[in-house]
């Protein structure tokens, strides 16, 4: 089967707890997942990727650009600090490929 490229795509899905939103514009891509305890987003165009985890406990946001990579873990305490370093390499290397 031949494979299309979506240009322009709206999706959001709610149930009681959660939203999950997707847009697509263009090479513009937006994904958030909304829930009680966490809040997640994730932004890409032609020449930025942004990564954003907001919870209670631990904060991530990684963006990476065409000159720098800019990596932000928050946390209250040093174990959730070392899980979030984790996942930010983790979200690095996705953003590298």
């Amino acid at each position: 089967m031949a494979k299309k490229n979506v240009k322009n795509l709206e999706l959001t899905v709610e149930t009681d707890k959660s939203k999950v939103t997707v847009q697509k514009k263009e090479k513009k891509v937006k994904v958030e997942v909304d829930t009680p305890n966490v809040d997640v987003t994730v932004n890409k165009d032609e020449n930025s990727k942004e990564f954003i985890l907001d919870s209670k406990k631990l904060d991530i946001t990684v963006k990476k650009d065409e000159n720098n990579t800019t990596v932000e873990v928050k946390s209250e305490n040093g174990i959730l600090k070392q899980v979030g370093k984790v996942l930010s390499k983790i979200i690095l290397k996705r953003f590298n490929k």
